[in-house]
């Protein structure tokens, strides 16, 4: 019968930055042997986004232009208000506050007579 000895003994705290680093290291340095090239990946997605991207910015342009002309058209809006609105707040007359002159009537809850 054989015996199986654990590569590493099981640590109860976890592995350290540099314990990690050097599991690490030998795989950067890997040349993918198996599989389709990274370039048959990456190329279709390349090609999509490169297609994609002019219809984008175009879509951003406008949605900029549109945003610049209502911020234009609320400040010209704005400028020409400005006037009427401060001879109105100067004069004291606010639209829909109608004076009629006389006091008000309060009504008191009690019987009718």
């Amino acid at each position: 019968m054989t015996t199986t000895e654990l590569i590493r003994p099981a640590a109860s705290a976890p592995p350290t930055f540099g314990e990690m680093l050097d599991e690490t290291l030998p795989l950067i340095g890997v040349i993918p042997v198996a599989g389709p090239p990274a370039v048959l990946l990456a190329g279709p997605w390349l090609l999509l986004a490169l297609l994609l991207v002019g219809y984008v910015a175009l879509m951003l342009t406008v949605a900029a232009l549109l945003m610049a002309a209502a911020a234009v058209v609320g400040a010209l809006r704005e400028l020409v208000a400005a006037p009427y609105r401060l001879g109105r707040d100067l004069r004291g007359h606010h639209p829909g506050h109608v004076s009629l002159g006389a006091p008000a009537t309060h009504r008191v809850a009690g019987e009718l007579r």
